[in-house]
């Protein structure tokens, strides 16, 4: 085998290499995205069962215009497991927690499964209100 194509071999080896270790870091985050957007549409899914919860009469097992004492409970929700009295549940796209309501909201805050493997691993927390979801994002520290 001459230099040339000693060297050509060589050359392809390493492009091959490089495109590898970058198709494996953009697989890494596409997925820690992914599991963020599945967390993003968990919260949404929460808040519309919150505020159906919310309007409905108590007489039919709702809150009567109030979010006060809402668990996952009391909602309809894809979830494994509910704990902490129904204020705490997870799949496998995250862990959720409702705060203790008021009259006029209640606050859902999800913790990504994506967080353990994340380089920057964040908070999504979303505010229901009567009128929709406020959603925030806050990096853990």
């Amino acid at each position: 085998m001459g230099q040339k194509q000693l060297l050509l071999v060589i050359l392809v080896t390493i492009a091959v290499g490089f495109a590898t270790v970058f198709a494996i870091n953009s697989f890494g985050s596409s997925t820690i995205n992914a599991n963020r957007d599945a967390v993003r549409n968990d919260v949404a899914t929460i808040a519309t069962a919150a505020i159906d919860w919310h309007t409905k009469p108590e007489v039919l097992g709702g809150g009567n215009n109030s979010f006060t004492n809402l668990t996952f409970n009391d909602i309809v929700f894809s979830a494994d497991s509910i704990f902490d009295n129904g204020l705490s549940t997870s799949n496998l796209n995250g862990i959720y927690v409702l705060s203790l309501g008021s009259a006029t909201s209640i606050t859902v805050t999800a913790t990504p499964t994506s967080n353990f493997s994340a380089k920057d691993p964040i908070i999504i927390t979303g505010t229901v209100t009567p009128s929709g979801l406020t959603l925030a994002e806050e990096a853990i520290q």
